[in-house]
């Protein structure tokens, strides 16, 4: 008979059938659902990265409008303080 470490080759044998089976198992109960938990967790982190992306760009063109609606009514005060012969004043003056 041939030993190796104490054990026959057909102890060895059982020896990684049994191993096999165990690593098997944990991979089954443990491994395998919390490895498809954290992909649609991906997913999910994924969908609202692209809604997120789509939401903002929409509130930057609305904000881009409100820009150009205060400039525009910048202008016209301006104007306005001009015709009258008035001065504007500066933003942190006081009265």
């Amino acid at each position: 008979m041939h030993l190796f470490l104490g054990f026959t080759i057909a102890e060895w044998g059982g020896i990684i059938a049994i191993g096999s089976a165990l690593i098997t198992a944990i991979y089954k109960v443990a491994v395998k659902p919390l490895r498809d938990e954290l992909s649609n967790l991906s997913r999910s982190i994924n969908s609202l990265h692209e809604s997120s992306k789509t939401d903002h760009s929409r509130f930057d063109d609305r904000l881009d409008r409100h820009d150009i609606r205060l400039e525009r009514h910048d202008a016209e005060l301006q104007f306005l303080y001009d015709k009258n012969n008035l001065t504007r004043r500066k933003p942190g003056d006081k009265e």
